[in-house]
Parts: C-alpha cells; structure tokens; sequence
C-alpha cells in the first residue's frame, strides 16, 4: 500500500492523465494495426470486439482522471 502522501503527491503530478493518453494512443494504433490486418485476409474480429471494450472502459477511465485533476 502507499502512503496517503504518496498517492496524493503521484495523483496531482498529471501522471494518471498521461498514462491515459498514453494508452489511448496505443489503442488507436492498435486498431490501425487490424485494420491492415483486416485488409490482408486475416480474421480479427475477436481481436476488434475485444479492443472496443477496453476502449470503451478507458475513456470512463481517462474522464474520471481529467476530472480529479481539474478539480
């Protein structure tokens, strides 16, 4: 466990945000990456639905993190 100083000293440092928009980056190459893919004959539909929803789970993520650092 961190310390309650810890926490709130990584909290207020703007690494959560950039964390998140690190892997939403990701993200967005990793669709490209299927969609070449995709393109080439390879089945990926799994790969895509999967994709989507930790997508989905990250932008609840990611809003939540703006929002306690605006804050």
């Amino acid at each position: 466990m961190l310390s309650a100083e810890v926490r709130n000293l990584y909290e207020s440092s703007g690494a959560p945000l950039y964390v998140g928009i690190l892997a939403h980056a990701y993200m967005n190459r990793a669709e490209e990456d299927l969609l070449l893919l995709a393109q080439r004959g390879y089945v990926v539909g799994g790969l895509v639905r999967f994709l989507e929803s930790v997508d989905s789970g990250a932008w609840e993520t990611l809003g939540a993190v703006r929002s306690s650092l605006v804050s």
